[in-house]
């Protein structure tokens, strides 16, 4: 037996659960303030950057610049104002308790949302408002490339005391349109309530993105996501990095490069590494095979792999799906597979030796009587769709999801294709694949290196080191459309939606706490019907989330950043 060391933890089915808890903090806050403010500090001011508003802060008076820059003094509230009209005051008191997590940023970025407390989203109607103002007064009505109010405009604004921005957008209309008139000189249309949201988020996101880069050291990471919109007026917020089409606005947003040594921009059609969203694809197949009658839930293993696992026949494939088998993670295994794994070598593993790591082991649990993140569990469901149908579980996943729903940027990797180019690839040269990095001098206990490190790049990965618990490849643009497939249950039959109706299958999601339960390798958040899954290993973190009839998905080149990026969206128009 092999000598038992230190485990790794694993962070793979956590990554989401900060990644929202991290986009919370950003949208609500955990109200504290940090004590290592120096009296005065610097801010930002964002639409687009917002240039010529006056500042007012404590003591401290000025303008914008064409960076939106103001300063502030700690503890004051900071007002901004166009001439003598008041947009709003916003609190500079952090949101987030910075004494568990980082110093107090050196900028603070403040929007309109900020000035409208109460506001529950970025798409309340005061926050739209003061949008649709700003963005009207634009210099050059083109707030893409910032937002600059010209002299004449800032003169004549003095003349007015306050616009009511709390006005509903037909009042706001009639009492605004002839002060923007009298305003720029001119007539002009004011910009819609639709375009004015779609290009603050926008830039909000993109923001949240560039931030990963530069104050994290990300070297790339891209977001594709997914609203709905309703109304006449939807064709009108589209825009450079939000597309409308059928109903629905997509935002696709990149920062950063797929590959540092060529400066190859990142986009949301590179392919990356998605490790552990792998096993989303291997449960939506075991569960087809359940809705048409080859497997059923409660299937021991013992029956389909007799003599293989210890206990077996105690063993369900319903609890080996939601990670309640007590099958050990051979991840955590300090063998030759996890030194193989953590200095990139490239051996060829086969199943049954990963299987061999954690039998060895010895179970976590008796089967059901916990839950733990296990990848073996997913290497037997790999093994379990062969044994099924036939056919290797690579061609299912290809014919059933990757073929039939046109996910073309979608990689399932074989042994041997560690380099990104087997048969399937295409382009690399050109920035088809994102490469991942990773600090190999600080990598103890966790995935993630220190800001400054010195990276490698961990591109290369021989795919049958986790064959079907994270070999696959694939792209922004594409694990949107999966988790949208996923979340509207057209994967299924009528009457067969494991995913979202419990009802079907009252113990496929197993309660990982009271507010967080585990199925098919989804996490579903009761508390606001959320699903997540995530993907992380060394060199690459990756996420795809749906909340409320929106879709996204964030992948980054890295493993350097400690609170992984996932924007937190509005909620839709209508919902």
């Amino acid at each position: 037996m092999r000598k038992k060391g230190n485990n790794v933890f694993d962070k793979t089915p956590y990554l989401c659960l900060t990644m929202i808890l991290a986009a919370m903090m950003m949208s609500v806050g955990c109200g504290g303030e940090h004590e290592d403010y120096v009296s005065e500090r610097e801010g930002r001011f964002i639409d687009s950057a917002v240039q010529g508003l006056t500042y007012i802060s404590g003591g401290l008076t000025g303008v914008t610049d064409a960076k939106g820059t103001f300063f502030y003094e700690k503890g004051q509230t900071v007002t901004f104002k166009l001439g003598n009209i008041v947009l709003g005051s916003a609190s500079t008191i952090l949101d987030m308790d910075v004494k568990t997590l980082e110093l107090a940023p050196p900028v603070l970025t403040l929007t309109p949302r900020d000035l409208v407390p109460e506001a529950e989203s970025d798409r309340d109607p005061q926050v739209t408002n003061i949008l649709r103002f700003l963005q009207t007064l634009d210099a050059d009505y083109n707030p893409d490339n910032g937002i600059l109010f010209s002299e004449s405009v800032r003169e004549k604004a003095k003349n007015y005391n306050d616009v009511d921005f709390s006005l509903t957008p037909t009042e706001f209309e009639a009492e605004t349109e002839p002060v923007i008139a009298d305003l720029l000189g001119e007539n002009r249309e004011l910009t819609s309530a639709v375009r004015a949201q779609n290009h603050f988020i926008r830039t909000k996101l993109q923001d949240i993105l560039d931030k990963a880069v530069s104050e994290h050291d990300v070297p790339g990471v891209a977001l594709v996501a997914e609203v709905s919109c309703e109304g006449s007026d939807c064709i009108n917020g589209e825009m450079d990095g939000v597309d409308y089409e059928d109903g629905k606005f997509t935002w696709k947003l990149a920062s950063g490069y797929s590959n540092l040594e060529t400066q190859t921009p990142m986009t949301t059609d590179t392919r990356f590494r998605v490790a552990s969203l792998t096993k989303t694809f291997v449960a939506m197949t075991v569960m087809q095979l359940v809705e048409e009658g080859k497997i059923t839930l409660d299937d021991s293993i013992e029956q389909w792999f007799p003599g293989m696992i210890p206990n077996g026949e105690n063993i369900n494939i319903r609890q080996v799906v939601n990670h309640s088998s007590g099958l050990y993670n051979f991840y955590e295994v300090p063998s030759d597979w996890f030194f193989d794994f953590l200095f990139l070598r490239q051996d060829t593993w086969d199943t049954l030796d990963l299987i061999e790591l954690a039998v060895e082991e010895g179970p976590t649990f008796p089967p059901g009587a916990g839950w733990h993140y296990s990848n073996t569990n997913y290497v037997l469901l790999g093994m379990l769709i062969t044994e099924v149908t036939g056919n290797p579980w690579e061609d299912e996943i290809r014919n059933r999801f990757i073929e039939k729903y046109g996910l073309t940027d979608t990689i399932v990797a074989e042994t041997g294709e560690s380099n990104l180019e087997g048969p399937y690839a295409q382009g690399v040269a050109d920035g088809t694949y994102a490469h991942g990095y990773i600090d190999l001098y600080d990598v103890t206990g966790a995935m993630y290196g220190k800001k400054g490190g010195i990276l490698e790049d961990a591109s290369r990965r021989e795919p049958s080191a986790a064959s079907s618990s994270a070999c696959m490849i694939s792209s922004p643009e594409n694990l949107c459309k999966w988790i949208k497939l996923i979340g509207e249950g057209d994967l299924f039959g009528e009457g067969y939606d494991f995913v979202n109706d419990t009802t079907v299958d009252p113990e496929l999601y197993f309660p990982m706490t009271p507010a967080t339960q585990c199925g098919p390798n989804i996490y579903k958040n009761l508390s606001n019907n959320m699903l997540i899954a995530s993907g992380n290993f060394l060199g690459y973190d990756v996420g795809i989330v749906l909340l409320r009839a929106i879709f996204w998905a964030t992948m980054s080149a890295l493993s350097m950043i400690r609170i992984p990026v996932s924007p937190s969206l509005p909620a839709p128009t209508g919902h």
